[in-house]
């Protein structure tokens, strides 16, 4: 299983403003295998689905199998189940 982050500038000013700083807050609170992406225009990322937009930090999690089928969860309490499912 491969996590992604795609940090970004786009939630009103409360993000880190450097790619290090989300480094060093990933590095901390994140999992030992998350793939960090560079700060950058979520439309503009690679892997980033082009129908999502961003609303809220938290919001909007994808979970995606190995063959691209992706689903959208929007409640934290379902993402566990979701990834269980494709395991």
């Amino acid at each position: 299983m491969t996590l992604l982050a795609f940090p970004t500038k786009e939630f009103g000013g409360q993000e880190y403003s450097t790619d290090a700083e989300v480094a060093k807050f990933a590095g901390a609170n994140g999992p030992s295998n998350l793939v960090l992406l560079q700060l950058g225009t979520l439309a503009e990322k690679v892997g980033w689905f082009k129908e999502s937009k961003p609303t809220w930090n938290f919001n909007g999690k994808w979970v995606a199998d190995m063959d691209g089928n992706r689903r959208l969860i929007d409640s934290a309490k379902d993402v566990i189940p979701a990834l269980e499912a494709l395991l």
